[in-house]
């Protein structure tokens, strides 16, 4: 199951996707970058990793000190 948090508009035909998924059982946030195929229908890109929702606290950290 995928819930999409937030979606960040990068240029016209791009966002960044922020979700909270499930993998392989694994509860995780993926951050991936999208791309405009249509109006509204976006497809993703190899360009993102997932996190498991452990090490979030951590990346927050990190990206405060930037």
């Amino acid at each position: 199951m995928t819930r999409i948090i937030k979606r960040i508009p990068k240029r016209e035909n791009e966002e960044l996707r922020v979700s909270s998924v499930e993998y392989r059982g694994l509860k995780a946030v993926d951050i991936r970058l999208f791309y405009k195929v249509r109006d509204d229908e976006y497809l993703p890109t190899r360009k993102g990793f997932i996190l498991p929702r452990e090490l979030v606290k951590e990346l927050v950290e990190a990206l405060r000190k930037v």
